[in-house]
């Protein structure tokens, strides 16, 4: 009896340890969330590449800027950038999120009123995993976050790459 509760014990600690491995401050993770920027950048049309260093952007890009308390938030006409810390909030700030409602830009092929099964097909082929969702449908590789929002067609768009908040500061 004893021995399999701490045959149990050390099997839940060594699964604590795979999962907080794994996390998105590891460098394994970290390498895994930019190959996927990377593989986005290269098969997408986006208003800007994702993990764009703050620093590169100038202020015709955007018509608002909006400071946030985690992120700086610029919006277009059609499209909204935020830069947060990278890998970490208490790293220098890159291009993390992108959302967008206009047939100017593509993800991987999908457009803005493409159809959303279809859309959906597409991102499954890529490797995205369905995580869930009514009218907004998101999907998932390596901690990036895909949205797809509309009811039968594709309405908006959206990017996520995660920052894990490390600074003790409550958000």
């Amino acid at each position: 009896m004893y021995r399999k509760k701490t045959t149990a014990f050390l099997v839940s600690i060594c699964l604590l340890m795979a999962l907080f491995a794994g996390c998105v401050g590891s460098e394994s993770a970290v390498d895994a969330i930019e190959q996927v920027a990377q593989e986005i950048n290269e098969s997408s049309t986006l208003p800007m590449a994702l993990l764009t260093p703050k620093f590169d952007i100038d202020g015709s890009y955007y018509e608002e800027y909006i400071p946030n308390f985690m992120s700086f938030d610029y919006y277009g006409n059609d499209f909204m950038i935020r830069f947060c810390g990278f890998p970490t909030d208490e790293d220098d700030f890159f291009l993390t999120d992108i959302t967008w409602t206009c047939i100017d830009y593509d993800l991987f092929g999908i457009k803005i009123g493409d159809e959303l099964i279809k859309a959906a097909d597409t991102l499954k082929s890529w490797g995205y995993v369905h995580t869930g969702g009514n009218y907004i449908q998101e999907f998932e590789k390596d901690g990036v976050v895909l949205e797809l929002s509309g009811q039968e067609l594709v309405e908006e768009i959206a990017i996520h790459i995660p920052s894990e908040y490390t600074s003790g500061n409550l958000y």
